[in-house]
């Protein structure tokens, strides 16, 4: 009998790639950062310096936003599938 914990569901899967996505995204930040400060800098100076900073901090934090879930849905059916098929073919 196989185990609960053991079998793939898409709510599992897309919490796992919800938090791969994250991790992406977080050292996709570190290493612009780490490497492209200037350009990254330029980027926040022109954020804050904006003639509405509200709005452009809330256009901002929706864009990484909604990549993020972006970036899980597409993972989470990928990782979904593979399991799934690998699932499959260890029956056989």
């Amino acid at each position: 009998m196989e185990k609960s914990s053991n079998k793939i569901t898409f709510k599992k899967s897309l919490k796992v790639s919800s938090l791969a996505a994250a991790t992406l995204l977080v050292l996709r930040m570190i290493h612009k950062l780490l490497f492209n400060y200037a350009e990254t800098k330029n980027y926040f100076h022109q954020l804050f310096s904006a003639d509405n900073l509200v709005l452009a901090l809330f256009v901002s934090i929706s864009t990484v936003i909604f990549i993020w879930i972006i970036m899980s849905f597409i993972f989470g059916i990928v990782y979904y599938t593979y399991r799934k098929i690998k699932e499959k073919v260890l029956k056989e």
